[in-house]
């Protein structure tokens, strides 16, 4: 998916950063090309973005996109409620995956609500699941 979709790479090619300029996009580039044997291979974002609605994601339901506002990968997910079954939550001062461990003594409001919103939206899509397919179970046995 790096090589051919989404092309998430981390670079020194932008001239306000401090890290030198050992890191150069085409770096990934030729790695993609090289370990996928093929003269050329960059990512297609744009087919990607077309075929999944980028920022308005279509045809998907039950997701919620959890960020952090200290994790540089939020700037490229979704951190707002597209309608009621696409949900997000953009937890203030936390970085990458911290969502993922238990919130402990250090951890803040903002990430224990959003840890119990993960939790709840869980349970419900899956009681939805279990009451829709004990639905159709019933149908069909009548």
């Amino acid at each position: 998916q790096t090589c051919t979709a989404y092309g998430f790479y981390q670079s020194t090619d932008a001239a306000d950063q401090p890290f030198g300029t050992g890191v150069p996009l085409q770096m990934y580039l030729d790695m993609c090309a090289d370990a996928f044997d093929v003269a050329h291979l960059a990512p297609d974002t744009a087919r990607v973005n077309t075929l999944y609605g980028a920022k308005q994601p279509r045809g998907v339901t039950n997701v919620l996109y959890v960020n952090g506002g200290i994790d540089p990968w939020h700037a490229l997910s979704i951190v707002a409620d597209v309608d009621a079954t696409l949900r997000a939550v953009l937890i203030p001062d936390t970085a990458h995956c911290r969502n993922m461990f238990p919130a402990g003594d250090d951890g803040s409001d903002a990430l224990r609500a959003a840890q119990a919103l993960t939790a709840k939206l869980i349970g419900q899509w899956i009681d939805e699941f279990n009451a829709s397919a004990n639905s159709a179970a019933a149908a069909a046995a009548a």
